[in-house]
């Protein structure tokens, strides 16, 4: 199959915008991407170290509140109001408490580092929280370390289990400062995040710089050389050393030389198929969603067109004659549905001086880098037509000469000669009477003439017969075939049967006569090639059809082999033609070894041929 048409011009050497897009971001977005992967760790530890570091620092305020309220507790549960105060105190610049006081459980200061709470209620003093834990833990009796709402105070709660059981036992409430270990905590954790981002970063640069030094510029070096070559000029200085890069380079340097010299063998292939497709001496033409795409220069000239800009965009249709139409359509249909190159269709197109010209077209569909389309290849037949023409037009009329030669012969054979004969045969027997009366012994002689004589006239009747038929107006086809078949038998020596209906539709004398003429040829074509012994002639009415069959047990032939055999078989189709009839062969039939079929549309019977043979 043909490529697709017009060729593709090899691309002009420019500047190739797609090389800058490799080299740009080599030489600056690998520094910024390390930029902003150093300032995103850095904020990703930074928010993690303070999470981090604010956990473990509120873990450890919760475990400072929970020592120093265990250690007031104890002092408490020694029952040395001197001891408590001292533990109180002491708690205040060991565990850095904001403040500390033991209530009884109506939450009256009992103690506190400051003498001025001790009898005053609690909720004085503490927070809301506060006096809330405080409850909680009278109710439960169980000691209770927990934030505030705000997460800026550690509150803790501890029973004191007296040692008597009717004393009232106290309870220990401690209070400390959460907000400035967390806001310590976050600045302890910016510090690490940022300390370790710049160490990282740093590592990172330094990383970058030898990748940078040893990968990048020699990789950008490659680029440019590539760029360099597609555009044709190329330093010739390849990338040295043993390794990878190196390698690369000189993959790259082979792919260009491959590359190149398969282009070349491409637009070489190219120019050699242009040149094929513009030399032939047919229309070659390539649809694409019905529209021509392509057309060669025999095509423009066979449509009478000057450039290709005049068919380019238009339809096909528009120079295909329109009683075409719908036969190209469906074979277009065919095509491109399955994909298959559809059989010769002889058209018929319009040329632009209005003028026709007869085609034989060939159409194929394919599929390129554009899509389906559709490839039709049109043949000038128009010399080949009026050639056939004329040869049809000939071997009618030699046909009509050969029939009218016969007719002529036939009528001198039954109005001269059959004449002569019966007047000598008279002759004959006036002279066999004489005889009987003065030369008895001659009367055998003479009567031994008459028969041969009469057998003359008979003979020569029948060829007169079988060159000019007998009148079929008269007698009508059936009657005309069954003398044939009986002069067959005698003239011939060959077995003929003949099957015809007890009434034929009427016709007119020429197509009769035509039938007639093909039954004699294949009578004659059974004896003298195939050999035959047996012919049957078979005429019967089938679906508004006459169908005439005659067939033979000769030897079998291929009608391939027509024109080998003389002019009978193509004088055969020139008269089922002349009558609008066809005229099929059957190669091993099983009744036979040959037959040959002639069927006859009983309405084209009104309009033959105005050729009579």
């Amino acid at each position: 199959m043909l490529p697709s048409l017009p060729v593709s011009e090899p691309p002009k050497a420019g500047p190739s915008k797609s090389w800058q897009g490799y080299v740009l971001p080599l030489r600056y977005s690998v520094p910024a991407l390390l930029l902003v992967f150093g300032l995103a760790l850095i904020a990703f530890q930074a928010v993690f170290f303070a999470q981090v570091d604010s956990k473990r620092a509120t873990e450890a305020t919760l475990t400072r509140c929970d020592g120093a309220g265990m250690g007031i507790t104890r002092s408490a549960e020694r029952g040395s109001k001197d001891d408590l105060h001292r533990e109180l105190v002491r708690a205040q610049f060991e565990f850095g408490i904001k403040f500390a006081l033991v209530c009884d459980p109506s939450l009256t200061v009992i103690d506190a580092k400051d003498h001025g709470w001790v009898g005053s209620p609690a909720e004085k003093f503490a927070p809301a929280e506060a006096l809330a834990l405080l409850r909680e833990v009278v109710a439960k009796g169980r000691r209770s370390v927990t934030t505030s709402r705000d997460g800026k105070l550690v509150l803790g709660a501890f029973p004191v289990i007296m040692a008597t059981p009717a004393t009232p036992w106290p309870v220990v409430l401690v209070e400390l400062d959460l907000a400035g270990p967390l806001r310590e905590a976050r600045h302890v954790a910016l510090l690490h995040a940022v300390v370790s981002g710049v160490v990282l970063f740093a590592a990172c640069g330094v990383l970058w710089l030898i990748l940078h030094r040893v990968i990048t510029i020699r990789v950008t070096r490659i680029l440019n050389e590539a760029r360099a070559i597609s555009l044709g000029t190329s330093s010739g200085r390849p990338l040295t050393g043993g390794d990878e890069l190196a390698e690369i380079d000189h993959a790259l340097r082979e792919t260009h030389a491959v590359i190149a010299d398969q282009a070349a063998g491409l637009r070489a292939r190219e120019e050699r198929y242009r040149l094929m497709v513009e030399s032939l001496p047919a229309m070659v033409y390539i649809t694409r969603e019905g529209r021509i795409d392509f057309m060669n220069s025999t095509g423009l000239q066979m449509l009478g067109k000057a450039s290709a800009d005049e068919v380019k965009g238009r339809s096909p249709f528009d120079f295909i004659s329109p009683q075409y139409h719908e036969a190209v359509k469906e074979r277009i249909r065919s095509v491109l549905k399955n994909q298959m190159t559809a059989p010769a269709l002889e058209e018929e197109i319009i040329r632009a001086d209005g003028s026709t010209l007869h085609v034989e077209a060939v159409g194929s569909a394919f599929t390129d880098e554009r899509g389906p389309a559709l490839q039709v290849v049109m043949h000038d037949i128009s010399e080949r037509k009026a050639a056939e023409a004329r040869r049809t037009a000939l071997g009618r009329e030699i046909t009509n000469a050969s029939e009218r030669e016969q007719r002529r012969i036939g009528q001198d054979l039954h109005h001269d000669i059959c004449q002569r004969l019966a007047a000598v045969k008279m002759n004959m027997q006036d002279l066999e009477e004489k005889l009987a009366d003065q030369a008895p012994v001659l009367v055998d002689e003479a009567d031994a003439i008459v028969d041969r004589l009469t057998d003359a006239i008979r003979i020569t009747r029948g060829l007169a017969r079988g060159l000019s038929p007998v009148d079929i107006e008269a007698g009508g086809l059936g009657m005309a075939l069954a003398a044939l078949v009986r002069s067959s038998r005698e003239l011939i020596g060959i077995e003929c049967e003949l099957e015809t209906p007890d009434e034929l539709p009427p016709l007119k004398p020429q197509v009769a006569t035509q039938l007639y003429r093909i039954t004699q040829e294949c009578i004659t074509n059974g004896a003298k090639h195939g050999h035959a012994g047996m012919v049957r002639v078979l005429l019967r009415e089938i679906d508004h059809s006459l169908m005439l069959r005659v067939s033979n047990n000769g030897l079998p032939f291929d009608p391939a082999t027509v024109k080998s055999l003389g002019m009978g078989l193509p004088i055969m189709r020139y008269r089922a033609e002349s009558i609008g009839a066809t005229l099929d062969f059957e190669i091993l039939p099983p009744d036979a070894s040959v037959a040959v079929c002639c069927v006859l549309p009983l309405n084209a019977t009104a309009t033959v041929h105005s050729v009579t043979l």
